[in-house]
């Protein structure tokens, strides 16, 4: 056991220097025996001092440290949750946006949009004839079979979905009737719809359209770009010329009606496609 004795200042301090040196790789223990001290009275002189040996750290730095890291993690998560916050408003502001839609304005583009619908349709086609085939007892043709029968029917049928698909976006396009004025939307399942915009329901105003458009938003269509005529059933593309209409058929015909409904002198129950 150690002998106490009571050490200068001076001492104290060059008890420390080594100390803090390494101490020779002495434990705790033999150091304290090695200067005549008691294990306590060395580790209160270290605690009070805040001595720490070379390399190692001192509860205020581990303090510090501490508080830093605890910075940085609030800082991540802070980073985390702006992040979340951008990923969510962008795919907020992707439902707002428009979709781009195309529509059959001719063979190629019809061609393009219905590829992978024709086949379909022409199977389609074959299953009608041969219903009525089946009504006289007779049996079904292939695709194979119509071709050997009439050479290019498969891509006859195809050419003629494809000006139908084409014309039936000008087929209204000489009506002169009476019709209200329309939105095109993407509905849920993808397809594109007509919103009708009348008196009647007192969205036939453009300044009425955006409150009536969120509030189909809000049941889940989409607003799409461009859109076509708003002449409802008239699915031919707008011109800037024609005030957005696509002819200045459809234009002065808007122009007459507006008067009308201004007057007072059309009702909801003239609306109707000629």
């Amino acid at each position: 056991m150690p002998v106490k004795t009571v050490k200068t200042p001076q001492e104290w301090l060059e008890i420390r220097t080594e100390f803090e040196a390494g101490a020779s790789g002495l434990s705790n223990k033999a150091f304290a025996d090695k200067y005549g001290l008691v294990l306590g009275t060395l580790n209160s002189h270290r605690t009070k001092e805040g001595w720490a040996p070379k390399g190692s750290i001192t509860p205020e730095q581990i303090d510090s440290e501490v508080s830093t890291i605890a910075a940085d993690m609030g800082e991540a998560a802070s980073q985390a949750a702006m992040e979340a916050e951008l990923i969510r408003l962008r795919e907020e502001l992707a439902q707002l946006k428009p979709v781009e839609v195309e529509y059959p304005v001719d063979l190629e583009t019809a061609a393009r949009i219905l590829a992978t619908d024709l086949p379909t349709q022409v199977e389609d086609m074959l299953v009608s004839f041969n219903r009525d085939r089946a009504k006289n007892h007779l049996a079904p043709f292939t695709i194979d079979q119509m071709e050997a029968i009439e050479p290019g029917w498969a891509q006859k049928q195809r050419d003629r979905l494809l000006q139908e698909a084409v014309n039936q976006l000008t087929e209204y396009a000489t009506s002169t009737g009476p019709s209200p004025r329309k939105i095109v939307m993407l509905d849920k399942s993808g397809n594109l719809k007509q919103i009708v915009c009348e008196p009647g329901i007192n969205n036939y105003d453009p300044s009425k359209h955006d409150e009536y458009i969120r509030w189909h938003e809000a049941r889940g269509f989409r607003r799409v770009t461009p859109q076509p005529c708003p002449r409802l059933d008239c699915w031919a593309m707008q011109k800037p010329e024609f005030d957005h209409h696509c002819t200045l058929l459809h234009q002065q015909l808007e122009v007459a009606f507006r008067g009308k409904v201004h007057t007072g002198v059309t009702t909801t129950a003239s609306f109707a496609t000629a």
